[in-house]
């Protein structure tokens, strides 16, 4: 069996996680978030200038965020207004809608790493709330993150299509 790590990350070791795992991926970064802001300073803002770097030298890398009628009004603007910059940058950025509520947050590097924990990517998610976060080296557990990361794909909307 293949060597499996997994390290805790409470709020501000998930920041500095967050840049050096992106800024190592080779491939893809696979994301879903229920929540971001444009509204950025500190690990986050290096975290989004990372993946933006990774979608411009032609990586995959494929955002899907929350935009049903469950969550506030604010945060699926922010979201969405975060979004249209991020994809300028060429990184794919899709929407679940009409759905409960797509609460994940969770990030696949390379088919191998996983970030997933309870930080939204904000500044207050890697700064200032008080979160947990697990780090988990192991292409078999990110298998499995894969799959449940393509079937939420496949529920995906650009923005283009939300209503």
């Amino acid at each position: 069996a293949a060597f499996t790590s997994a390290t805790i990350l409470p709020t501000e070791a998930f920041g500095q996680a967050l840049r050096a795992t992106v800024q190592a991926a080779t491939q893809t970064i696979w994301i879903a978030a229920y929540y971001m802001s444009g509204n950025i300073s500190g690990p986050i803002e290096e975290f989004y200038d990372a993946i933006r770097e990774k979608a411009r030298s032609g990586l995959d890398v494929v955002m899907l965020c929350e935009y049903s009628a469950g969550t506030r009004p604010s945060v699926r603007q922010a979201t969405l207004n975060y979004a249209e910059e991020l994809a300028r940058d060429g990184i794919t950025v899709l929407f679940i809608q009409g759905y409960k509520s797509m609460h994940k947050k969770m990030i696949i590097v390379d088919g191998k790493i996983v970030l997933l924990g309870s930080s939204n990517l904000t500044v207050a998610g890697t700064t200032g709330s008080d979160e947990m976060n697990v780090r988990v080296d192991s292409p078999a557990f990110a298998r499995q993150a894969a799959a449940d990361f393509a079937r939420l794909r496949t529920q995906a909307i650009p923005a283009s299509e939300l209503k």
